[in-house]
């Protein structure tokens, strides 16, 4: 019998060379699983491209396009739709419908259900056909402004207190007084942003009321109310900041000798509000402290710091240098490397979903309008422009695997990067003109591509700094820089 030869065995497919440009060190190689993965994603690219016909962007463009007299129709339409975020838009369109028809457009707006829409229409107020529909439509704010302070939940309070500043002016003062005298420090907190839209002559009294707050809550036993009572400083009486700074001084320093190590945090946490002068050496204070969690917290506020390169050396000589770069997605957060998990993570935008367990610092999720989606995949997949830019990596978020989901978002797991420019500008001038350079050629390469990023501030660009074999951090080498955030992009 003759004997059947065996087809050779394949152990490895080679990956194309092009996938080093999307390395980022620190984090684990693209695999051939990955790269699979990812090519199989691909798949549904045609189902993204139709869903993106059902888009808020589209929708948008749809009321551009259509004829003056046919816009406020769509915007009705739009505050009908299901979706919060359409309806939204639409309210923020009613500037381009007629001006006969932007005073019953801004009472649909007010009189819908979601306080996000309600707000959306406040902020359009002044569009109103004519002035004397002023008044029924300030009317109508003010009673979904006591509306919503009687909510329950916090946040729908504070929303309604950032309303007050479009409501009724002989009612601002009354409302502002009844938020600063709320049992939650939040909402007190918030109250102190629309001060100065109450008329002068009423705001004395409410500024004498945030003094007499901030002292009740730094005399408390409330370790949140002491921290956020400090973000009301600045709305106090000119006069007595001062003294309110150094009520703050005593409270760290007192804090600071306590055996709870969550008073010790929380009294780190409010240098930023102490005496400037105090700042330098209470942070060092707060980094000779043994216990780790107070020294996170002491790095945290070396952005208030006038002099700053002696804390960082300090920071880095101790070994604390991962946590001096850090990004703030986790900080509030109960998000561990033990558990898989998933947090919904607050911020404006589209929503992001957190990942616990062995995901946690590498992968997030994020959910995304399809037309924003398909932007932020042609700018990273299209590596040739970026190299013939003069990079040798791609400087967009990296898209590790995706999927349409049952609500026609895109849910996109994107790679974990480090701080923001931003946040690292706080803390160093280190390497800024070799950040500034990357940025402006990224800028470049969107505008080449017409691409429109929607919200290109220096918190959506991200560094990543080398790492050597061990993880350790290169402080020495200039980092990488990364335009992420892509849920407003368009593109042609």
């Amino acid at each position: 019998m003759e004997k059947l030869e065996r087809e050779p065995i394949i152990t490895k497919t080679p990956l194309p060379e092009y996938l080093k440009m999307y390395d980022i060190s620190g984090q684990d190689r693209i695999t051939e699983h990955g790269f699979n993965r990812y090519t199989k994603n691909k798949e549904q690219d045609n189902f993204i491209k139709e869903q993106k016909e059902n888009s808020t962007t589209l929708f948008i463009k749809r009321i551009k396009d259509a004829p003056e007299e046919e816009k406020s129709s769509l915007i009705k339409l739009g505050l009908e739709n299901q979706n919060i975020e359409v309806q939204k838009v639409s309210v923020r369109m009613i500037h381009s419908a007629l001006n006969s028809e932007a005073t019953s457009l801004i009472k649909l707006g007010l009189e819908n259900q979601n306080i996000e829409v309600q707000k959306e229409a406040a902020e359009n107020i002044w569009l109103a056909s004519e002035k004397e529909d002023l008044i029924p439509l300030r009317n109508i704010l003010l009673a979904k402004i006591k509306q919503g302070l009687e909510n329950p939940n916090i946040e729908k309070q504070k929303i309604s207190v950032d309303m007050i500043r479009w409501a009724p002016e002989e009612a601002m003062a009354p409302l502002i007084k009844l938020c600063l005298n709320n049992s939650n420090i939040e909402v007190q907190r918030a109250s102190t942003s629309v001060i100065n839209s109450a008329p002068e002559e009423e705001r004395a009294p409410l500024r004498n009321l945030v003094l007499a707050k901030i002292k009740q809550a730094l005399e408390g036993p409330n370790i949140k109310e002491w921290k956020v009572s400090t973000g009301m400083i600045w709305a106090a009486p000119k006069e007595e900041r001062a003294p309110l700074r150094n009520l703050v001084l005593a409270k760290i320093k007192q804090g600071l000798e306590n055996s709870n190590i969550e008073i010790q945090k929380a009294s780190v946490e409010m240098i930023w509000a102490a005496p400037k002068e105090e700042i330098v050496s209470l942070i060092k204070q707060g980094l000779e402290n043994p216990n780790i969690e107070v020294q996170k917290a002491s790095i945290e506020m070396i952005w208030a710091a006038e002099e700053k390169t002696e804390l960082l050396n300090l920071i880095i000589g101790k070994g604390l240098g991962e946590e001096l770069i850090k990004p703030p997605l986790y900080k509030n957060n109960n998000i561990n490397k033990e558990t898989f998990s998933r947090q919904k993570f607050n911020k404006t935008g589209s929503e992001t979903t957190l990942i616990g367990g062995e995901l946690k610092d590498k992968a997030i999720i994020r959910h995304i309008e399809p037309n924003a989606f398909l932007s932020w995949q042609k700018l990273y997949e299209d590596y040739t422009t970026w190299k013939n830019a003069g990079f040798d990596y791609v400087p967009i978020e990296p898209i590790q695997s995706y999927k349409l989901n049952k609500n026609g978002l895109v849910d996109v797991f994107s790679g974990v990067l480090d701080l923001s420019l931003r946040d690292w500008s706080d803390k160093t001038i280190t390497f800024a003109n070799q950040l500034e350079e990357q940025k402006k050629k990224i800028i470049n390469v969107l505008d080449q591509l017409e691409i429109r990023h929607g919200h290109m501030h220096d918190g959506n660009f991200c560094l990543r700094f080398f790492r050597d074999e061990n993880g350790r951090v290169d402080f020495k080498r200039v980092p990488r820089l990364y335009l992420i955030d892509f849920d407003q992009a368009v593109s042609p």
